[in-house]
């Protein structure tokens, strides 16, 4: 510990914003039954109402509590496989307003999974807009 004081770096970020990986709330009530749809929330959450042909994929069963933020991929690949996500499918991630999401995304992504699609707007967007549930 140091009574010490610094001057932090000035830095500049750029993000690059990739429009293909997102998918919007219109388009994918038009196309439900073409993706296999992940719902990354709680089973509580769930239960209480979810998108339409939705499965429930807790973001938390891919971290690891060992060191790794992720289990490694052969666990991921089964952890998929188990509730029926085939790697030709095209898969969109979604929670409540979206980050949980995006570590789906990502655990998708280490187990080998490249037809993915992030909808950001999640179910607050979803039920926001009067979408139907289940």
């Amino acid at each position: 510990m140091t009574s010490k004081t610094s001057t932090p770096k000035s830095l500049s970020f750029h993000p690059k914003i990739m429009p293909k990986l997102r998918i919007k709330a219109d388009y994918l009530k038009e196309n439900l039954n073409h993706f296999v749809i992940l719902d990354a929330r709680t089973p509580q959450e769930f239960m209480m109402g979810h998108l339409p042909n939705s499965k429930l994929c807790p973001f938390t069963e891919g971290i690891s509590y060992t060191g790794n933020l992720f289990q490694d991929k052969a666990f991921l690949q089964k952890m998929f496989s188990q509730i029926g996500v085939c790697k030709d499918s095209e898969i969109v991630c979604y929670c409540m307003h979206g980050h949980r999401a995006s570590s789906l995304f990502f655990q998708l992504l280490i187990a080998g999974y490249d037809k993915l699609k992030l909808y950001d707007g999640s179910f607050v967007e979803w039920h926001g807009m009067g979408f139907p549930l289940e």
